[in-house]
């Protein structure tokens, strides 16, 4: 299973992140824990200072810019080992 994490004060481009990432792991039935980050105390504990962040199986691809949903989705597929 994989691990993805959206870090990011709550805003709606993030919110985007995290729906990108649950539609494509969905329609592809992709099995992940996609989680929404938004408490500035956990943040700060994973040492993230940078926004929007986005961790896949605890390996940051991506942290102060927003990548394009065609990138998202090779991240994931990169991970999650398969060919869609």
């Amino acid at each position: 299973m994989l691990t993805i994490k959206v870090i990011c004060k709550d805003s709606i481009r993030c919110r985007d992140l995290e729906k990108t990432c649950i539609d494509f792991c969905r329609k592809n039935e992709i099995n992940a824990d996609i989680q929404y980050v938004s408490d500035l105390k956990e943040i700060s504990a994973m040492g993230i200072k940078t926004y929007p962040c986005l961790i896949i199986n605890d390996k940051i691809y991506s942290s102060d810019k927003l990548p394009t949903r065609h990138t998202i989705e090779n991240w994931i597929k990169e991970n999650a080992g398969v060919n869609v």
